[in-house]
C-alpha cells in the first residue's frame, strides 16, 4: 500500500446497466487501495440500475448516489466532477470494470511521478470471450517515462497510439479546476474533445502500458449506437471545438508544437463523419466544403507528416462520399 494515501475520486455514470452495474461496482470496492471516494451518477435509468447503485452505499460508506434526469454521459461526469474531493480522478463507465490493482499502481506512479496525467491502457472483452489490448505504445515512446502534454499528444498520434477515451486517464483534479476540463454536453463522443484538451494542456504527462480497464463490447452501447446521424452532429461539433481549441492556442503562442497533431485528429473525425455518411447512404457537401476550406487555411503551416496525415484522411473520405 502507498505510505501516503491521497484521497482517489471514481466517477461512474449510470445509464440502464443492470446486467453489468453490480461487477462494474464490485470491482471498484474491492480495490487494493483502500482511500477512494465511488461517486455514482444515475443519468435518467429506465431499468433498475438506480435501485441497484442505491443499495451500495448502505455496504460502503464511501459510495455516493447521485441523481439526475437523463442528460447524457458527459452531463454525468460533469455532476460527478463537481462534488468530486479526490486529489485525483478516475472515470469508470457503468458497464466496464478495472484491475483489483489499478487504482494502486496508478496512484503510486503519479505520485512518484509527480504528473497531472497517468495515461493507461485498455482490453476490449467481446461477448464470446475474446479480447484485445488496445494502444499499446512504441518502445521508442516508453523510453521518456516523463513528458510534457504536448509532447506525448504528439508522438502518440504520430504512431497512432492516441487513446480517445476519458477512463485511460488518470488525472490531478486541481489540473482539471484549473483548466476547467469539463465535459461537452449535449453530445457522443465527447472523449475525442477532452482527451485531446486534457493530453495537450498537461505540464506533464507519463505513460503505462498497464492494462487496467477492461472494456465491455456489447450490442446497443452508445459507441455502437444506430443512432449514426447523432453521431455525425456529434464528430462535427467536435471537429468545430477542436479548431476553436487550436485558434486560442494558435492566438495565445502557446503549446505550437501540438497545434498541427490537434488538425491531424481533427481531419480524421472528418473521415469517421464520412464512414457514418457512406453508411446511411446520405451525401452532403456540407462537411466536404467546412473541410475543404480548413485544410487550405492550415495547410502552410503543417508539416509534412501533418500535411500527409491530413491529406489521406480528407480524401479517403471523400472517396466515401463520392461512392454513396
Amino acid at each position: 500500500m502507498i505510505s501516503s494515501t491521497p484521497l482517489v475520486s471514481i466517477i461512474i455514470p449510470v445509464y440502464n446497466s443492470e446486467p453489468y452495474l453490480e461487477e462494474c461496482i464490485d470491482s471498484i470496492i474491492n480495490q487494493t487501495y483502500r482511500s477512494i471516494e465511488i461517486i455514482l451518477i444515475n443519468d435518467g435509468s429506465t431499468d433498475r440500475s438506480h435501485e441497484i447503485a442505491k443499495s451500495y452505499p448502505i455496504k460502503d460508506d464511501r459510495i455516493i448516489v447521485l441523481s439526475q434526469p437523463n442528460r447524457g454521459v458527459s452531463a454525468a461526469r460533469n455532476a460527478g466532477l463537481n462534488v468530486a474531493k479526490g486529489e485525483y480522478v478516475l472515470f469508470v463507465d457503468s458497464d466496464d470494470t478495472i484491475r483489483e490493482d489499478s487504482v494502486e499502481v496508478l496512484c503510486r506512479h503519479a505520485m512518484v511521478s509527480n504528473t497531472e496525467v497517468v495515461l493507461g491502457n485498455m482490453c476490449f472483452c467481446y461477448p464470446d470471450g475474446k479480447q484485445e489490448f488496445f494502444f499499446k505504445r512504441s518502445t521508442e515512446l516508453s523510453k521518456y517515462p516523463l513528458l510534457s502534454g504536448e509532447q506525448c499528444f504528439s508522438q502518440l498520434v504520430k504512431i497512432n497510439a492516441f487513446p480517445p477515451s476519458s477512463c485511460l486517464f488518470f488525472t490531478k483534479r486541481s489540473f482539471i479546476l484549473k483548466r476547467q476540463l469539463f465535459f461537452e454536453e449535449g453530445i457522443v463522443h465527447e472523449d475525442e474533445l477532452w482527451c485531446i484538451k486534457a493530453l495537450v494542456c498537461a505540464p506533464k504527462v507519463s505513460v503505462m502500458d498497464f492494462f487496467f480497464y477492461s472494456y465491455r463490447v456489447r450490442q446497443g452501447s452508445i459507441m455502437r449506437s444506430d443512432n449514426k446521424k447523432y453521431r455525425i452532429y456529434s464528430f462535427f461539433r467536435v471537429i468545430k471545438s477542436l479548431e476553436e481549441f487550436a485558434a486560442r492556442l494558435e492566438e495565445k503562442q502557446e503549446l505550437m508544437k501540438a497545434i498541427g497533431y490537434v488538425y491531424v485528429r481533427i481531419f480524421y473525425n472528418y473521415f469517421l463523419i464520412c464512414q457514418l455518411l457512406h453508411e446511411i447512404k446520405e451525401g452532403t457537401n456540407e462537411y466536404t466544403a467546412y473541410s475543404e476550406r480548413l485544410l487550405k487555411k492550415i495547410f502552410p503551416m503543417l508539416s509534412q507528416f501533418q500535411q500527409q496525415a491530413c491529406s489521406y484522411f480528407f480524401r479517403s473520405g471523400n472517396k466515401l462520399i463520392l461512392s454513396i
